[in-house]
């Protein structure tokens, strides 16, 4: 008699699939041209994860299995890179995580590729109100949607982010957006 495994976590991106199975197995599916679904890569995490998301990093398409166990612990492709974070988001240049020690910290999205099982050192970091968990980090903006123990829903606009967004609106020559974000 076989056993199924039931999966406990999806994520989907583009036409692609990802499904984490209970022992930690992720299985990446590619939706093709007779709309069906077909296996193309496997990664298994050490351990499973409450939370995951999988992400490209460049151009060349490099990916990265980000993963959230239910003791802290949270894996960029099996190395771990922080064993006290809450929560965590991917926003378009950094990674976002919350931890213990109630802070906000940012981590450039190319140096989880690089990273080879040391524990990354944020660029930046933020205090945030004790217990906050980082629900959300709206891409392309500066926006982070922060939920604290009340239950209640925060917006913050972190200075990180919105250095990141002027930088890019500057690169385009798109002046009046930058002058008009920063005034806010």
């Amino acid at each position: 008699q076989r056993h199924l495994t039931i999966p406990c976590e999806m994520c989907i991106r583009d036409s692609h699939l990802a499904v984490q199975f209970r022992n930690g197995a992720v299985h990446k599916y590619n939706l093709d041209e007779q709309k069906s679904f077909k296996l193309i890569n496997e990664f298994k995490f050490v351990q499973p994860c409450v939370n995951f998301a999988l992400i490209s990093i460049n151009e060349n398409d490099d990916e990265v299995y980000l993963g959230l166990t239910q003791f802290y612990r949270l894996y960029a492709n099996g190395n771990e890179l922080s064993n006290n974070c809450n929560s965590f988001s991917v926003h378009d240049e950094y990674l976002l995580l919350t931890d213990h020690t109630n802070t906000l910290k940012f981590v450039r999205l190319d140096k989880l590729k690089s990273s080879s099982g040391v524990k990354l050192l944020e660029e930046a970091s933020r205090s945030i109100e004790r217990g906050g968990r980082l629900v959300l980090s709206i891409r392309s903006d500066t926006t982070c949607i922060l939920q604290m123990p009340r239950g209640n829903l925060e917006a913050i606009n972190p200075r990180t982010l919105l250095i990141s967004q002027l930088k890019k609106l500057f690169d385009h020559a798109q002046y009046l957006r930058a002058v008009e974000i920063m005034r806010k």
